[in-house]
């Protein structure tokens, strides 16, 4: 999956967004036209350097210092001659903003002003961010966390105030956005730069993700002190889906087979995502099992209380926020010439990311039915539905 990848190591702002995606090979002179048409300023895109890093830099003529509502800001962009794609990415940008700043300074969202965001450059930046996906095809946008925000304190219309913004704890709350403080003192993360990675990117799945990287590019801040830019990159996606489980344990001696089949089918009857026994030589050389249960964070506490109603055991190991790596299932219906008969079986298809099959089950409860109803062997009838599955899914 091709996908549009956000490092925002040195912070991120408006202009530094953007800048990283031209960089990156967004088409500079339709983000260029695109901004000046929604704003009214004039825009320029300038090489330059922070710390021997290659990056763009914006440099914007003119600007106001007015004040506008939320509804003042989208009826200004909708007037202007943008793609409408770009104005309603817009829209969602600048209402997550109105909503932190509501949130802030305790006012209904339709009175709240936005200073700072609400100005012309800001318009500029988010209308720029916004086209320049588009431009790049409206690829998927991750972002990798945490987000560094910095530290210590800023100016704004409203006084001095402490860094992060109080509009930045806002959205991060809003969107769950993963921050740190970062080694560098001063404003790293804006308002701006991060409602536009809350409304419109996702963190990135897991770090253990491969990818190749077709291209990349940088945006650099206003600040000269340490590696002030953040990194775009057009990168392809490969690896399965990624979720986190927790995974639960105990070791029993004194259950027999048929009170932990029993238990199994109780636990997947409860919402557990897989149930394995392995068998275990215990102290004193008894044997026994170790009952391995995967499930869901939120249903933790009633499958140990479960292992231990049913299993007898006096405790349960339970090992947190575990990732797995799961291939995208599906349930496909295949009919089957069974002896001259028409047969049909739901089979299980496993896929790559890119939609290849590369596995495929047939439901034992349907073979099962069939072969019992048919007097033919299971195994026989598995091949057949199995290959017949196979010819329909590579057509």
């Amino acid at each position: 999956m091709r996908a549009v990848l956000i490092e925002p190591f040195g912070g991120a702002a408006g202009d530094m967004l953007v800048c990283a995606l031209v960089d990156a090979g967004a088409d500079a002179d339709f983000v260029k036209g695109t901004m000046e048409a929604a704003s009214g300023l004039e825009v320029e895109f300038r090489r330059t350097s922070r710390e021997h890093i290659s990056a763009l830099a914006l440099h914007v003529e003119g600007g106001d210092e007015g004040k506008r509502t939320l509804e003042e800001v989208l009826t200004h962009i909708r007037g202007s001659r943008v793609p409408q794609e770009v104005a309603s990415m817009a829209e969602g940008v600048f209402t997550l903003l109105a909503r932190a700043e509501a949130a802030v300074h305790g006012e209904p969202l339709e009175r709240v002003c936005l200073h700072e965001v609400g100005q012309q450059d800001a318009m500029a930046d988010i209308v720029g961010v916004c086209a320049a996906l588009l431009d790049l095809g409206a690829l998927p946008v991750y972002h990798v966390p945490p987000i560094p925000t910095g530290w210590g304190t800023v100016e704004t219309s409203h006084g001095t105030y402490p860094v992060p913004a109080p509009a930045v704890v806002e959205i991060a709350r809003l969107c769950a956005l993963t921050t740190c403080r970062g080694a560098l003192e001063g404003e790293r993360l804006t308002p701006t730069g991060a409602a536009l990675l809350g409304a419109l990117s996702k963190p990135l799945p897991s770090p253990m993700l491969s990818m190749r990287t077709h291209a990349a590019g940088y945006g650099a801040g206003s600040r000269d002190k340490g590696a002030n830019v953040v990194r775009a990159s057009i990168v392809e996606l490969h690896a399965l889906e990624h979720d986190e489980v927790c995974v639960l344990e105990t070791n029993v001696d004194d259950t027999t087979g048929e009170e932990l089949a029993y238990l199994t089918e109780r636990l997947m009857e409860e919402g557990a995502l897989d149930v394995s026994v392995v068998p275990a030589l215990m102290k004193k050389g008894r044997m026994g099992s170790i009952l391995r249960v995967i499930a869901r964070g939120v249903d933790v506490e009633r499958m140990a209380s479960l292992m231990a109603l049913e299993g007898g055991t006096l405790g349960v190991r339970v090992y947190h926020s575990m990732h797995r790596m799961v291939a995208r299932r599906e349930m496909r219906k295949v009919d089957v010439d069974v002896d001259g008969m028409r047969e049909r079986v739901r089979v299980k298809v496993a896929l790559l990311p890119d939609g290849t099959p590369f596995s495929l089950k047939a439901e034992h409860e349907d073979l099962r039915s069939i072969a019992k109803r048919r007097n033919i062997p299971l195994r026989r009838l598995s091949r057949i539905v199995e290959g017949e599955a196979w010819r329909m899914v590579r057509e």
